[in-house]
C-alpha cells in the first residue's frame, strides 16, 4: 500500500480491480439468475401442474367440484414448500461438492520432494560429522511442479542454480557474495530444502535457524517475535537482545519488549525488524548447529551492521557453523573463514579472502575507514527517531475490532437500497408494489379455480381457458418480480464494492493500515462481501415470497371468516415474540462469528509468508497446532450461531402446530355461511400457513443476520481518506509551476497519528 501511494497508483489499481470486479460480477450475475430462477421455477411447478391436471381432467368430459378442485389445490401447495427447498438443497449439494473438490485437490497435491531429505534434526551428527553442509553436482529450479519428479530435461526454463558442488566444515563463517539476481538467496533455499532440486545430492546436518532476507515478524510482542515458542531464560535473553543492539529500542518502547509491534512488524523500521529476526534466530544458539542469514546486515547502518556482527556472528556464534549473504558492507569479508562468488546461478569464485580479492578486486574497493567494528555505545537509538515513531500507549499498536449492539439499524437498511443508485425510498416501494401485484395474480388464480368448480353450468372450455391465462400471467409475474430483486441486489453489492474499495485505498497509511490487521481487511472483502453477492439475494426472494402469501393468507381469511383472525391473531405474536428474542442473539452471534473469522485469515497470511522460517526452525506442528485452536474458537460462534437457528426452528414449530387445526375447526363450523369456495380456500391457505410462518421467520432472522454484513461493509465507508480526487482542481498548481527545481521546508513539523510526539520539529531548509 506505501507503494502504491508513494507512485499514486491509486487511480489505475482502482480501475484494475473494477475490471476484475467486474469479470467476477458476470459470473455472479449468471450464477444467481440459474439460483433463483430455479427455485422460482420448483416454487410455481404445483401451479402449472395443477393447471395441466384440471385442464386434462375437464377435457376428458369430467365435471369439476369444488370438493376435488380445493384437494387438488391442497396437494399441490403442499408440494410447493418442498419444491423450493428440494431445488435449494441441490445447489447447496452442488456448491459444496464444488468446494470439497477444490479443497480436496489442494490437500492431494505433491508436497516439497523429500527425497533427498529436507534439513532435519541429526543427533549428534553435527558434532561428529567432517561437514555441516555437502552439495555435489546439485542443479535446483524454482520452475517445476511441487512432485519434484520431472527430469532436468523436461523442465522449462533455465535452472535457477547449476552443477554446485559445496562442502562446509563445521564451526566456520562461510560469506555468500555477488551481484543482484546471481542466486546467493537460492542458494540459503537450496539447504533448507524450499527450492526443487533437479539433481546431484544435498545433505544437511544438525539443527538449522534461519533468518529470512526479508525479516519476517508475526503478530504478537516484540519478546514472542524473539523467544518463538521457546522457554525463557532471562540471562540468554538479555545476552541476545544487547548482541542485537535492541537495548536502546526497548527503552523507549511503551511497554518494553511487551509492547505489541504490529502485523509484519510494521510499526518497526527495516533495521529493528531486520535485528528482530537476528535475534530470533540468536536466541536458539544452544539449540541449533548451522546458521543461514540471507543478508540481514543490508536495512542497517555501518555502524549498527558492525555493532551487530562483532556481537552476533563472532561472539554469540563463534562455535557455530555461519553462512551469511552480503550485498553489502564488504568490510567483514576479511572475517570470513570462506568467501563464496556467485554469478548466473554458478559458483564462480571460493576460497579465502586472500585469494579472492585477486580474482574479484571489486569487493575489496569499500572504505577502509568502515572496516573496524563500532563499540556497541555508538550505537544510538534517540526518543521519537525510530522506535516509538508508530506506537499507542499502553503498548498496544493494533487497535480493535468495532462491533454493534443489538439488532441491525434502520440506517443500514437504506444505506443499501441507496446503493442501487436509486432513492431507496422509491426502490423499497418498487419491490413492494411488484410482489403486491403478483401475489394479487396468484391469489385471483386460486379464486377462479373455486368459483369455476362451483359454477359448473358455464362453458368449461371458457373457464378453463381463462384459468390458464390466470395461470401463465402468475408465473410470468412471479419470475419477472424475482428477477427484479436479483438484480437490484447485484447492483447495490456492485456499488457497495466499488464504495468500499474506494475508500479503503485512499485511508491514510499510518491511521489505518498501520493499525489495522490484513486479516481484518480481508475479512471484509472476502466472507462479508461474499454474504452480500451470494447470500443476501436469494435469501431476500425467499424472504419476500413468504411474506407475502402469509398476507394473502390472512387477507383470504379475513374476508372469508374474520374469526379466523381469532386463530391467527395470537399465533402471529407467538412468532414474533420467538422471532425478536432469536434475533437478539442471532445478530450478536453473527458479529461474533465475523470478528473470530478475522485471526483465522490473519493466522494464514502470516503462516503463508514465514513458511521458510517456520520449516527451518521445525515450527510445522507448533503452527498447525496454533491454526487449530484459533479456528476452534472461530468455529465455536459458528456452532452457536447454527445451534440457535434450530432452537428458534423447534419453537417455530410447536406454534405452527396449531394453525391448521384451529382454521379448520371454524372453517367446518361455519361453512354454511362463508361458501365452500371460501372454506376451501381458508383450509387449503391455513394448510400452508404454518410451513410458511417458520420458513417466513426463519429467512428473515437470517436476511438481518446478512444484514450485519452490510453493517460491517458500511463502517468502513466512515474511514478518513487522505484526500477527496474529485476536488483536485480546486488546488491544481499555476500552468507555470514548477519553473525550478527546488524544494523547500519552512517551520514543518509533523506526527504519524494524532496524540504522539512529533518526529520531525520545526525543519526548515
Amino acid at each position: 500500500v506505501r507503494v502504491v501511494k508513494l507512485y499514486a497508483w491509486e487511480s489505475p489499481l482502482e480501475a484494475r480491480i473494477a475490471s476484475i470486479r467486474d469479470e467476477e460480477l458476470a459470473l455472479l450475475k449468471k450464477y444467481q439468475y440459474v439460483r433463483v430462477l430455479n427455485t422460482v421455477t420448483l416454487s410455481i411447478a404445483p401451479i402449472l401442474s395443477l393447471v395441466l391436471c384440471l385442464a386434462v381432467y375437464v377435457a376428458q368430459g369430467h365435471e369439476l367440484t369444488p370438493s376435488l378442485a380445493f384437494t387438488a389445490l391442497a396437494y399441490m401447495n403442499v408440494a410447493r414448500l418442498p419444491c423450493t427447498v428440494f431445488s435449494s438443497s441441490i445447489m447447496f449439494a452442488s456448491e459444496a461438492w464444488a468446494s470439497c473438490t477444490r479443497v480436496g485437490t489442494f490437500l492431494l497435491a505433491d508436497e516439497i520432494a523429500q527425497v533427498p531429505p529436507s534439513p532435519q534434526v541429526l543427533e549428534g551428527a553435527a558434532a561428529d560429522s567432517s561437514f555441516a553442509v555437502e552439495v555435489s553436482h546439485g542443479t535446483f529450479s524454482w520452475n517445476i511442479d511441487p512432485s519434484g519428479r520431472q527430469e532436468a530435461s523436461e523442465i522449462e526454463g533455465p535452472m535457477t542454480l547449476k552443477d554446485i558442488s559445496l562442502t562446509i566444515a563445521p564451526n566456520t563463517l562461510t560469506i555468500v557474495v555477488g551481484p543482484v539476481g546471481s542466486g546467493k538467496s537460492s542458494l540459503i533455499s537450496a539447504l533448507l530444502g524450499e527450492i526443487h532440486q533437479i539433481s546431484g545430492s544435498r545433505l544437511v546436518t544438525g539443527r538449522v535457524a534461519y533468518v529470512n532476507q526479508e525479516a519476517w515478524i508475526q503478530h504478537a510482542t516484540l519478546k514472542d517475535n524473539i523467544l518463538f515458542t521457546s522457554a525463557f531464560d532471562d540471562v540468554k535473553y538479555d545476552r541476545v537482545v544487547a548482541a542485537c543492539q535492541l537495548k536502546a529500542d526497548l527503552a523507549v518502547l511503551p511497554d518494553g519488549d511487551q509492547t505489541e509491534i504490529g502485523e509484519r512488524g510494521i510499526n518497526l523500521s527495516g533495521g529493528q525488524k531486520a535485528r528482530v529476526s537476528l535475534a530470533r534466530a540468536m536466541y536458539r544458539s544452544h539449540n541449533a548447529d548451522l546458521y543461514l542469514l540471507d543478508d540481514p546486515l543490508s536495512a542497517l547502518d555501518v555502524h549498527v551492521a558492525g555493532a551487530v556482527f562483532r556481537e552476533c556472528v563472532q561472539n554469540l556464534l563463534a562455535d557455530k557453523t555461519v553462512v551469511l549473504v552480503l550485498n553489502s558492507h564488504y568490510h567483514f569479508l576479511p572475517h570470513a573463514d570462506r568467501i563464496l562468488v556467485m554469478e548466473d546461478g554458478m559458483i564462480v569464485g571460493d576460497g579465502t579472502f586472500d585469494s579472492i580479492k585477486q580474482g574479484f578486486p571489486h569487493l575489496v574497493s569499500f572504505d577502509r575507514g568502515d572496516a573496524t567494528c563500532p563499540q556497541a555505545s555508538e550505537v544510538e537509538v534517540t526518543k521519537g527517531s525510530s522506535s516509538d515513531e508508530d506506537i499507542d500507549g499502553g503498548g498496544t499498536l493494533i487497535s480493535k475490532e468495532d462491533r454493534n449492539v443489538g439488532g441491525v439499524a434502520t440506517a443500514t437498511y437504506v444505506a443499501y437500497f441507496h446503493a442501487s443508485g436509486r432513492n431507496g425510498g422509491v426502490v423499497l416501494a418498487t419491490i413492494l408494489a411488484a410482489y403486491t401485484l403478483s401475489q394479487a395474480e396468484l391469489t385471483l388464480t386460486d379464486w377462479f379455480m373455486g368459483f369455476w368448480s362451483s359454477h359448473t353450468s358455464n362453458s368449461n372450455l371458457t373457464s378453463a381457458s381463462i384459468y390458464v391465462v390466470l395461470a401463465v400471467l402468475s408465473m410470468g409475474l412471479v419470475w419477472g418480480r424475482s428477477l427484479l430483486v436479483l438484480r437490484l441486489s447485484l447492483r447495490c453489492s456492485q456499488a457497495m464494492h466499488e464504495k468500499l474499495f474506494r475508500k479503503v485505498l485512499h485511508a491514510p497509511v499510518t491511521t489505518f493500515f498501520d493499525i489495522t490487521p490484513v486479516g481484518r481487511i480481508l475479512n471484509r472483502f472476502s466472507s462479508d462481501l461474499d454474504q452480500v453477492d451470494s447470500m443476501l439475494p436469494f435469501t431476500g426472494v425467499l424472504f419476500l415470497q413468504f411474506g407475502f402469501q402469509i398476507a394473502a393468507i390472512v387477507v383470504v381469511c379475513a374476508a372469508t371468516s374474520p374469526f379466523m383472525l381469532v386463530v391467527y391473531a395470537p399465533i402471529v405474536f407467538g412468532f414474533a415474540k420467538v422471532q425478536l428474542y432469536y434475533n437478539k442473539t442471532s445478530a450478536e452471534l453473527k458479529r461474533l462469528e465475523s470478528m473470530a473469522r478475522s485471526p483465522v485469515l490473519n493466522l494464514i497470511a502470516e503462516t503463508v509468508n514465514g513458511l521458510s522460517t517456520i520449516r527451518a526452525f521445525g515450527m510445522t506442528e507448533v503452527f498447525a497446532r496454533q491454526s487449530r485452536t484459533i479456528l476452534d474458537r472461530s468455529q465455536s460462534f459458528f456452532m452457536l450461531y447454527r445451534m440457535s437457528s434450530r432452537w428458534m426452528q423447534m419453537r417455530l414449530d410447536w406454534l405452527s402446530s396449531g394453525i391448521v387445526g384451529g382454521v379448520a375447526f371454524i372453517a367446518v363450523a361455519s361453512k354454511a355461511s362463508i361458501g365452500i369456495t371460501a372454506a376451501g380456500l381458508a383450509l387449503t391457505y391455513a394448510a400452508q400457513m404454518s410451513s410458511l410462518l417458520s420458513r417466513f421467520t426463519f429467512k428473515a432472522s437470517t436476511l438481518e443476520n446478512i444484514m450485519t454484513c452490510v453493517e460491517r461493509l458500511e463502517h468502513y465507508n466512515s474511514l478518513d481518506t487522505e484526500g477527496d480526487s474529485v476536488n483536485a482542481s480546486a488546488v491544481a498548481p499555476p500552468t507555470t509551476w514548477p519553473s525550478v527545481g527546488s524544494i523547500e521546508f519552512k517551520s514543518f513539523s509533523m506526527r504519524y497519528r494524532p496524540n504522539l510526539d512529533l518526529v520531525l520539529t520545526d525543519v526548515s531548509f
